[in-house]
């Protein structure tokens, strides 16, 4: 945060404090990043606890190549992390999309079209979807030791890199401990999460924007807390099936083809 200073005195030595500060040598791993790691590390297990039985209201705005400029909707979701979560798209009357994950599925129906759609998560990229799910909302990879004391320093704080499975993760964590910024990348593409706005839920902060961006700008999502909240447990009611009787059924592939006709990747 910078400061206007009362008098020419005050200037210079703001100054000197700024030139020290660019110029020097940026926080080296060590006592400043070990208290970090175990700040970041306590602030991700209250979160990942929240997770377990979290419900909420969320606002979306997405936009992208070939999808434009999509109007701002309501969201509300319901997590059980890692297992199970559920969103729920409005629309004007009734829902728009429903989309249910598990630990390894998904499931989304349109009512407006009887359509319902049903892949395993492999197919998707991601072997556990709700956990995925999880991870972007509540901001909750988990760098392992020998990341940490890896970590390249900057003068906002950290970034940490390390790999699971096919993917190579790089994580942004500010001099406070505080997630900023994750990157998942597999086989040359890449995904991008940030987390800019945080609130507090049972009285520890909890992301309250989240952004999340391909790096082919094919779609570009914002979402923003209204209202959440944790329970003590999650309801077997947020996650009960639709019907689907009579409705048409697509598959990963039938998805595929549509939005390759739409000119998306």
């Amino acid at each position: 945060m910078k400061s206007l200073p009362a008098a020419p005195a005050l200037a210079g030595i703001v100054l000197l404090a700024a030139l020290a500060a660019s110029c020097g040598r940026p926080p080296r791993p060590g006592r400043l990043l070990d208290g970090a790691e175990v700040r970041y590390a306590e602030a991700r297990e209250h979160r990942e606890a929240l997770l377990a039985a979290l419900t909420g209201e969320w606002t979306v705005r997405a936009e992208g190549r070939g999808i434009g400029h999509l109007p701002t909707l309501p969201v509300a979701i319901d997590l059980a992390a890692p297992d199970r979560a559920r969103m729920r798209v409005s629309a004007i009357v009734g829902v728009a999309l429903d989309v249910l994950v598990t630990r390894d599925s998904l499931m989304a129906w349109v009512p407006s079209q009887r359509l319902a759609f049903a892949a395993p998560g492999e197919s998707l990229g991601f072997l556990s979807p709700a956990e995925w799910a999880g991870r972007v909302l509540g901001a909750t990879w988990a760098p392992p030791p020998e990341a940490w004391r890896a970590a390249s320093a900057d003068s906002d704080g950290w970034s940490i890199a390390w790999r699971e499975g096919p993917d190579t993760l790089v994580l942004r964590v500010d001099r406070d401990g505080r997630p900023s910024e994750q990157r998942v990348a597999r086989a040359g593409r890449g995904l991008t999460v940030r987390w800019s706005r945080w609130a507090p839920v049972r009285g520890e902060p909890f992301p309250e924007r989240v952004e999340v961006a391909d790096d082919s700008a094919t779609v570009r999502v914002r979402m923003d807390a209204l209202d959440v909240h944790a329970e003590n447990r999650a309801s077997d009611g947020w996650f009960t099936p639709r019907r689907a009787t009579g409705w048409r059924t697509m598959t990963w592939d039938d998805l595929r083809e549509v939005l390759e006709r739409r000119g998306l990747p």
